[in-house]
């Protein structure tokens, strides 16, 4: 699996065929973590680690915190990485 970042988030690709996606916005505070999703197929495995992952190296990169919107990522980010969360998230 590989994931590329494009405009607004990452997107995940397995064969060529993108199979999942994470949208984010970046704001001069913080990571803005919207959304994540894989194809049904996928849940369940390690496909979603892979975005997570590469939104955990973008955080890093940029020394900015994530405000995540989306619930999955809060409550995986409060359970996993709280030092990375937004102190409105933590």
């Amino acid at each position: 699996m590989i994931v590329k970042e494009e405009k607004n988030g990452f997107k995940l690709y397995k064969d060529e065929s993108a199979i999942g996606r994470l949208d984010l916005e970046i704001t001069p505070e913080y990571i803005d973590a919207l959304f994540i999703g894989v194809n049904p197929e996928f849940r369940g495995t390690e496909a979603k680690d892979y975005l997570l992952n590469a939104l955990i190296d973008l955080s890093n990169e940029k020394n900015l915190l994530i405000h995540a919107t989306c619930g999955y990522m809060r409550k995986w980010f409060s359970r996993n990485r709280p030092e990375l969360l937004e102190n409105d998230f933590q």
